[in-house]
């Protein structure tokens, strides 16, 4: 894995996770000496988050974490809930042995911290990551990825209280058997049912 691309990931999971809130500044020679990297790797990597609309540059200031736009994301979620149809029905045509194995341990881990009332929604996100990578399509998969990192910062800040629920584990459960069956149908339904029943909350929690 490229250099750049490791601190890419960290960037965008610590502003997906909130670690940095909207507007947070990220000043390079920080970052550069946190990372242990040049300006190169690094700004590659701020070339990442900026092409998935996470930052922005601003005249005279730096680089700051982009603030969430309400209509943006739900618009971006509306785009999201059909491709999630897509990837649900080409994953489980294409899936491999060893990526649907992945996808079982990661709704182990799931299963396992939400017994423990321990933080679940990384392994959501991991799941739809793994079946994104079961689609065997870069373009689907890097596109959804995009909208998802857009959209959970948005699901952070309004509904936090319906992530990693027991909802989740059972409607990913069912993706995951239907998956495993090779019933592509089943599975698109079911896929683009989850991510409705989040665009749905949130469309309510901003009435």
């Amino acid at each position: 894995m490229k250099l750049s691309h490791k601190v890419f990931l960290t960037l965008r999971d610590r502003i997906v996770s909130l670690e940095y809130p909207p507007e947070t500044r990220l000043v390079e020679e920080e970052l550069c000496k946190e990372f242990q990297v040049s300006r190169t790797p690094l700004r590659e990597a701020l070339q990442q988050l900026s092409e998935m609309n996470l930052i922005q540059s601003m005249p005279r200031y730096g680089t700051i974490v982009k603030p969430i736009n309400v209509n943006e994301v739900r618009n971006a979620y509306e785009v999201k809930v059909h491709l999630e149809s897509l990837a649900g029905s080409l994953a489980a045509q294409r899936i491999t042995s060893g990526e649907l194995e992945k996808l079982r341990l990661i709704l182990d881990d799931f299963q396992s911290a939400f017994e423990k009332g321990e933080g679940t929604t990384e392994k959501d996100v991991q799941f739809h990551e793994g079946v994104y990578e079961a689609t065997h399509n870069d373009v689907l998969e890097n596109s959804l990825k995009k909208l998802t990192s857009r959209c959970i910062r948005l699901c952070r800040v309004l509904i936090p209280q319906h992530l990693g629920t027991s909802h989740s584990l059972v409607t990913l459960s069912e993706i995951y058997e239907a998956i495993k069956a090779r019933d592509s149908e089943l599975s698109a339904r079911l896929c683009q049912e989850h991510s409705q029943h989040y665009l749905d909350l949130l469309r309510e929690s901003a009435l």
